[in-house]
């Protein structure tokens, strides 16, 4: 989408005399692969696991700075963070599927699975800023998620915690504010990584979990 701007004495005006604009922040997919466990080997067995990422998409982002004020940076991070989650948890599990819907814990045999990962996005936050320098603009967004962890196998559930994870992006506003989209993208592909590192060790780390494969 284009951007209309009313402009006085040649220079434009990045504030409320922008005809307001939406730009789309692009997230790419951000697995994390560099995941510290207190153990050498990964967690054993088939296991299914369940994403939801739906909850991670916000409409109506909005900079806190009156500078871009007029302009929305919408973003919506569902798609990466599942695709992220399931390529960070293939490299810590021996055998890995993903399923539509969570399955009972007492019915995970029946379907040849040792445990069920679940996973669902809970929050994300975007803070967004712009300042004005003499003749360009800077600015920097910061993206928090939040996110659910629980595993169970046949016997139950073994791990449930909630993590959040957060990561900034800086750079150029651009001639018509723009930039902020790139900030924000940039801000939740670190984010993303930084909160499923977290999620992945504390699995992958888990004595209790480990402890109750072993004596299934």
């Amino acid at each position: 989408m284009g951007c209309v701007m009313k402009k006085v004495a040649g220079i434009a005006i990045l504030g409320s005399s922008v005809v307001g604009c939406s730009y789309n922040a692009p997230v790419e997919i951000s697995a994390a692969y560099n995941v510290n466990s207190s153990y050498e080997e990964k967690v054993p067995g088939k296991w299914a696991i369940w994403i939801d990422g739906s909850e991670l998409k916000d409409n109506n982002v909005k900079p806190s700075t009156y500078a871009c004020s007029a302009h929305k940076f919408p973003i919506d991070a569902s798609k990466a963070f599942e695709k992220s989650t399931l390529n960070t948890f293939t490299n810590l599990v021996e055998s890995i599927e993903r399923v539509d819907n969570p399955i009972p814990a007492s019915k995970l045999g029946d379907y040849g699975y040792t445990g069920q990962i679940l996973i669902e996005g809970e929050d994300l936050d975007v803070d967004l800023m712009f300042t004005q320098g003499f003749w360009t603009m800077s600015g920097e967004a910061e993206v928090e998620f939040e996110a659910s962890l629980s595993a169970f196998i046949q016997t139950g559930k073994v791990l449930g915690t909630t993590v959040s994870g957060s990561g900034e992006g800086q750079g150029d506003a651009g001639s018509a504010c723009g930039g902020g989209a790139q900030m924000i993208g940039k801000g939740a592909e670190e984010g993303m990584k930084r909160i499923l590192r977290k999620m992945g060790e504390k699995f992958s780390s888990s004595s209790k979990l480990r402890t109750a494969l072993n004596e299934t």
